[in-house]
């Protein structure tokens, strides 16, 4: 057994020693690195101080030396004495590096130039182009790249040059340039001399990448190190001239070393491995033999994994056999009450045993009844629980119902039809085949949840059938009884409506009434309101039907609130109806919709009528008002009988009216004449003709086609109507 662990021991020693020489050889390569990179650095400062020194002379020659400063302030015509000592100023600054090729001054102003030799104009300058180039230029300082000068228009062989250039003054307004040309040829022998190094190279490369200098151009070597200078802008790129064997070094130390690992690894995984694995090939056999279909040996190299998966293979299969097995059955059963629900599946008694004995429900019964529990406030519910939470209840509740329809002695099945409906159908004897018996299971489930639970349930029963096929029928009453639940209340047991209201024209003809009061914002609008829902909970309407009438309500409101002012109808559009619209959905109750929207009602009509009283026209338009329903019975109650009356103009008197009520002041007599015969013809026995000359109409032809044209009908078929024994002379 020791000699089995000799493989790891040499494995482990030879990675030792490797990763010693590895070290070793990666210490001299950052030595070579460091110490190449501290030549590079040297050789770019050496080059940076030159050139900056010559640079330092042209800035202190152009702020302090007088013969400088006099040329470019002297302008023509200048001495002779001037132009000597100019000229031996310049010659002078030259012989101060041994790098400066050639100096000259340029003056803008009379576009002269002035060298060691000569004083010309720009136009018979050899370098003209470059020296006029700088004439709109702002730079302070230019540092340009290799280029070719030559004093003389005549001059055959130019001289490569790098130019310093400076302007004159160094601040202000430039009246010239000075011009210091380095010589490229000097500058090369100066980087050989002080370069030479049989070890390693320069390469300098301009900002374009052109090469300046090289030490050597066939044997460039292996790079090392690469620095930019901050002056110059020319990268300075060395490293060691016979890069052999710094390469073979460094290729040995990470390729090789990784490859002898490599190899003494795999060696010695396939001595231990040939020994230790003849049990794994006798499991792997085994497997095999049991299933040679799955487990091909060309399709499956790692046995150890193949072993793995046979066993995962094995679990999985038995575990999600149960699963599925328990899910099918569940989703099964579900869509077997859906498909019942819906009318689809039609079974017969021997066709419902069977399937009873699947699913586990009861195979006899006398008689069946229904009953849809729903959670209440099911949003509030949803947002305050988690998943885990819900389902939690949800378990919880079918639970109970289970229990205490056991000891009640009757079979349930229950589904949840929705996130919020649980539907259950009880399995009744034929001795409790009524509708109270249903009702009890379900109170006594209500009353526990109320207890015990954080959150209450509203549940809507059906009468009690016996056939399997009237389950559909059956459940559209439990849901039809318990869509009474917004209306009613929640946390009750609804049981099946038979006197349900199915008169909506009346509820319409209460919220037209009271649309139209609340435009003017009579005072009797609030009560009309609260007459409205009354009659609503009274007349036991369902969420379909009550989701109409709010929403008839709503548009109703801002149909007529925009015929407003446009004040008005801004503050309506932007802020109070959308609040309107928003509160007549999403609710639980009748009672939230109710007391939200005759807030926003009562602000809004508070707005309204503050911004009315600064205005100072509401007194004005409450006394038109009252004039109009002090006359409404004359005949010559018109716009101009009021304008002799308050002894204003017409059209101000109808717009301060529409301003204030929101309603042009013709309709408004036209209405109000309208409601003043609706009231004579429901209260009184006055004919047709005697009530159109009390409301101001001197023919009754006119009166009743104003009376149909308002309400639909003629004035004898609306007390028709609200009298059906009225006798028919009143209606001629």
């Amino acid at each position: 057994m020791l000699l089995s662990y000799l493989p790891i021991y040499f494995l482990v020693t030879s990675v030792i020693i490797l990763l010693a020489f590895l070290m070793i050889s990666n210490m001299a390569k950052r030595e070579a690195v460091d110490a190449n990179r501290i030549y590079t650095e040297q050789q770019m400062q050496a080059l940076d101080k030159s050139l900056r020194e010559i640079d330092d002379m042209l800035v202190k020659d152009l702020q302090y030396d007088a013969v400088i400063t006099r040329f470019y302030k002297g302008g023509q015509p200048s001495s002779y004495l001037d132009g000597y000592e100019t000229s031996k100023k310049l010659s002078q600054l030259t012989a101060t590096s041994s790098l400066i090729d050639s100096i000259y001054l340029y003056r803008f102003e009379d576009s002269m130039i002035m060298s060691p030799n000569m004083m010309i104009p720009v136009d018979k300058f050899g370098d003209r182009a470059f020296a006029d180039s700088f004439r709109t230029s702002s730079k302070l300082y230019t540092f340009s790249q290799q280029r070719d000068y030559k004093e003389f228009l005549d001059q055959d062989y130019p001289s490569p040059v790098f130019s310093i250039v400076r302007n004159y003054p160094l601040l202000g307004k430039h009246q010239g340039i000075i011009v210091v040309n380095i010589s490229v040829v000097r500058l090369k022998s100066w980087l050989a001399d002080s370069s030479r190094s049989e070890r390693s190279f320069l390469y300098i490369e301009n900002a374009d990448g052109e090469p300046i200098h090289a030490t050597d151009t066939a044997n460039r070597g292996t790079e090392l190190s690469r620095i930019k200078s901050p002056y110059t802008g020319w990268e300075f790129v060395s490293g060691v001239r016979d890069g052999h064997l710094f390469r073979y070094a460094s290729l040995f130390s990470y390729v090789w070393i990784i490859c002898g690992l490599l190899v003494t690894g795999l060696l010695g995984m396939l001595l231990i491995t040939r020994r230790n694995y003849k049990p794994i090939e006798l499991i792997i056999d085994r497997i095999r033999h049991h299933d040679p279909v799955r487990l091909k040996p060309a399709e499956h190299k790692d046995e150890l994994k193949l072993i793995d998966q046979a066993l995962e293979s094995l679990i999985e299969r038995t575990q999600t056999y149960q699963k599925l097995h328990e899910e099918d059955v569940g989703i099964r059963r579900r869509q077997l009450l859906l498909d019942l629900t819906d009318g689809v599946a039609l079974l017969s008694p021997e066709e419902w045993k069977r399937e009873a004995q699947t699913y586990g429900l009861p195979e006899e019964y006398g008689a069946l009844s229904l009953a849809l529990f729903e959670i209440d406030q099911f949003a509030a519910w949803n947002h305050k629980y988690n998943t885990r939470d819900q389902h939690l209840f949800k378990y919880v509740l079918a639970s109970v119902i289970g229990e205490v329809a056991e000891v009640n002695q009757a079979g349930v099945w229950t589904e949840w039809m929705s996130g919020y409906r649980l539907l259950v159908v009880y399995f009744c004897g034929n001795s409790r085949a009524d509708e109270q018996f249903v009702l009890s299971l379900a109170e006594q489930v209500r009353a526990w949840v109320e207890a015990h639970l954080d959150f209450t349930v509203t549940a809507g029963i059906s009468s009690p059938f016996h056939e399997l096929a009237e389950l559909s029928r059956y459940y559209d009453q439990a849901a039809q009884a318990l869509s009474y639940k917004h209306t009613v209340g929640m946390n009750r047991i609804l049981q099946p409506v038979t006197h349900a209201f199915r008169e909506p024209y009346r509820h319409v003809q209460n919220i037209r009434q009271l649309v139209l009061a609340y435009r003017t914002f009579d005072s009797q609008w609030e009560e009309l309101y609260r007459s409205v829902f009354a009659e609503i909970r009274r007349d036991l309407i369902n969420r379909e039907e009550l989701n109409n009438l709010l929403q008839y309500l709503v548009y109703n409101l801002n149909k007529e609130m925009t015929g407003l002012s446009p004040k008005v109808v801004e503050l309506w559009t932007s802020r109070t109806f959308p609040e309107l619209l928003e509160a007549s959905l999403g609710f639980d109750l009748i009672d939230e919709p109710e007391e939200r929207m005759q807030e926003i009602l009562a602000s809004f009509q508070e707005t309204v009528l503050l911004s009315r009283e600064h205005r100072g026209n509401l007194p004005l338009a409450k006394k038109i008002r009252k004039f109009v329903d002090d006359s409404l019975g004359n005949p010559d109650l018109s716009l101009t009988m009021l304008c002799d009356q308050f002894g204003l103009h017409g059209k101000y008197i109808s717009r301060i009216f529409r301003e204030e009520f929101g309603e042009k002041l013709a309709e408004y007599i036209v209405r109000a004449r309208m409601e003043k015969s609706k009231e004579m013809l429901a209260g009184t026995g006055l004919s047709i003709q005697e009530i159109a000359l009390a409301v101001g109409y001197v023919h009754d032809v006119s009166f009743i086609r104003a009376f149909k044209k308002t309400t639909g009908q003629p004035p004898g078929e609306y007390r028709k109507g609200l009298d059906p024994g009225s006798s028919a002379s009143s209606d001629t």
